[in-house]
């Protein structure tokens, strides 16, 4: 509440909204209101003022600012008249209006509160305390005489002579007249008591509402390290457990040598292996008619994933996507690899068509087949090889350091350490030995002992290339010495390998067998030894068996100390010299149609 609200409250000025708005305020201060009652009186006073004689010449002054802008000379100490001011009716009026505002001014600073608010007519107000310096006017003994004239200076205004008003006259009345009657200033009402106003009630919060992704798939095990990447750019990051449902965008990462397992409601199965990341998605499908829909899309980052896929509707494939390729699957089991360069695709069973993104070359792989996407070679089939039974596997992709690695994923991997790798050299996919080291696991090969002995059978296989004059040596060994051994595998000549085999019947040398054969110098040979529980035994080259024999026994006489080692034994007796580019070791004896199947496959 301003004190223009007062002034138009006192002058009956305001709307009956307006005017009942600031009587409740009044209400709320009661301490106003015997002020108020004070500048009602003052402005009854004021209006006989301006009742009296007026010159009626027109005035020359410029006309009145309004009063917010004025500086009141009431404030400021008396000072000598020098000039009349002629004063206009209107202008007295507007006078004592501005009379009356300083006095509400000056009754509130008085009490140390200065009132803030809208103006007439506009909504709720409050006072907040505000110190100010009241200078007080020295009353002179003239001003009894005369009533003071309220004058208004501007700064604009001249400075003029002045005269001074002609004095007040009290007008005459007989003897015995009464006193004329001063207008009684009627009490103020008892103010209302405030009207309770209803807190206001809290709006709801607006519902947002929101289509929640459909569940694609779910996880049926985990074990290891196995992380759930959601939201955008897959930020937020979830603990995989059992029965988890992922959604479109979803991503399964698996750590260190996790594994996960993804089943689809209509029964296909993904299995992510170890350092596996993998993300769900979907696609419209290429059918038409009732067969138009919703088709699953995966995303092979980095890693191993092993699928089962039931039929699919025709028109909407399983679509397997990776860096280098993108894999259609209608129903089918097959492992899919990807790598930073390269896409490796092996097929159990159906059929699955592969495309090269880099090119769009298409390829369709069979059952027992595998593909790989390289840059710059031709896409192509070729025939898988068996890993039933694999304990151990080197493929020599290293490249460079000391270890060579095993890639068979089974039990605890048996590392091989090149001592002198000055003796040796890294090529694309093999290790070419061109003098005398020793390339051995630095502990006991416990796996391939343990297995081969529960098992009773036995497969060793390798691709080599000896360089001219090489002059043999042992190829693969799993023993101590030349009269101490499990098994070794040993280049004889140019064109000739021997396998040596202990068992329970043998002495420690074992028993050996030889396979000669027309064998090419330009290329790697492959070569492979199988031995089947019943003691029946086989020596193939380049796929075709060339030697057999039987050695009755099992392998519980095997010496549990032996390390494994290759291109030599393990301290180094009979080193041979050349390129290596496979070797494996199974706890079974592989077929003749596996032993030319793994010959078709090459050393890739």
């Amino acid at each position: 509440m301003t004190p223009e609200d007062l002034l138009a409250y006192v002058d009956g000025e305001l709307d009956p909204e307006s005017r009942d708005r600031v009587e409740r305020e009044l209400a709320l201060r009661p301490e106003w209101v015997g002020e108020l009652s004070d500048l009602c009186r003052q402005r009854l006073l004021l209006a006989e003022v301006v009742r009296g004689p007026i010159p009626s010449a027109p005035s020359a002054e410029p006309p009145l600012v309004p009063a917010s802008s004025h500086r009141l000379l009431a404030a400021i100490p008396p000072a000598p008249v020098r000039r009349r001011v002629r004063i206009a009716a209107a202008g007295l009026a507007a006078a004592a209006g501005v009379a009356l505002v300083i006095g509400v001014i000056l009754a509130l600073a008085g009490r140390g509160a200065t009132v803030t608010g809208p103006v007439a007519g506009g909504g709720a107000y409050s006072a907040r305390p505000q110190p100010r310096e009241v200078r007080v006017v020295p009353r002179r003994p003239a001003d009894a005489a005369s009533p003071v004239r309220p004058a208004y200076a501007d700064p604009g205004e001249p400075d003029l002579p002045r005269e001074d008003p002609p004095p007040f006259a009290e007008p005459e009345r007989s003897p015995g007249a009464a006193a004329p009657a001063v207008a009684a200033v009627p009490e103020s009402a008892p103010p209302a008591a405030p009207e309770k106003v209803a807190p206001p009630v809290p709006a709801e919060p607006p519902v947002i509402r929101t289509v929640a992704e459909p569940v694609l798939a779910r996880v049926e095990a985990v074990s290891g390290k196995v992380q759930i990447l959601r939201g955008p750019n897959n930020r937020k990051v979830l603990p995989a457990a059992r029965d988890v449902g992922l959604v479109r965008g979803d991503a399964v990462q698996v750590q260190g040598k996790g594994r996960a397992v993804i089943c689809y409601p209509d029964g296909c199965r993904l299995e992510a292996g170890p350092d596996t990341s993998v993300a769900f998605s979907t696609h419209t499908g290429d059918g038409t008619g009732e067969n138009l829909g919703i088709a699953k899309k995966v995303f092979l980052r980095d890693g191993a994933l092993a699928v089962e896929a039931v039929p699919q509707p025709e028109g909407l494939p399983l679509l397997l996507v990776t860096g280098q390729a993108e894999v259609r699957v209608l129903g089918t089991r097959f492992t899919l690899e990807a790598e930073k360069d390269r896409t490796h695709l092996e097929v159990l069973e159906g059929r699955v068509r592969m495309t090269r993104r880099q090119d769009g070359a298409v390829i369709e792989v069979r059952a027992g087949e595998f593909a790989t996407t390289a840059p710059g070679g031709p896409l192509m089939s070729r025939p898988m090889r068996s890993d039933a039974g694999l304990i151990a596997l080197y493929d020599f992709a290293e490249g460079q350091g000391l270890f060579v690695l095993d890639q068979s994923g089974a039990g605890k991997p048996i590392p091989l350490r090149i001592a002198n790798p000055n003796a040796a050299s890294w090529l694309a996919g093999s290790l070419l030995v061109h003098n005398p080291t020793i390339v051995a696991s630095p502990d006991a090969a416990t796996k391939i002992i343990r297995a081969c002995k529960v098992s009773r059978e036995l497969t060793v296989e390798a691709w080599v290339q000896q360089r001219a004059g090489g002059g043999g040596g042992y190829v693969v060994a799993l023993a101590s010495n030349p009269f101490n051994i499990n098994f070794l595998l040993e280049q004889t000549g140019p064109e000739t390998f021997a396998f040596h085999l202990r068992t329970g019947k043998t002495r420690e040398i074992g028993a050996a067998v030889a396979a000669r054969g027309p064998l090419p110098y330009d290329r790697p040979v492959h070569v492979v030894y199988t031995r089947a529980a019943s003691g029946a035994g086989a020596l193939y080259l380049d796929g075709v068996r060339r030697a057999e024999h039987v050695v009755p026994g099992d392998f519980s006489t095997w010496d549990d100390s032996y390390r494994l080692a290759v291109a030599g034994d393990a301290k180094g007796r009979k080193p041979w010299r050349g390129e290596i580019r496979l070797v494996a070791v199974y706890n079974r004896a592989l077929t003749p149609a596996e032993v030319a199947m793994s010959f078709r496959a090459g050393a890739r």
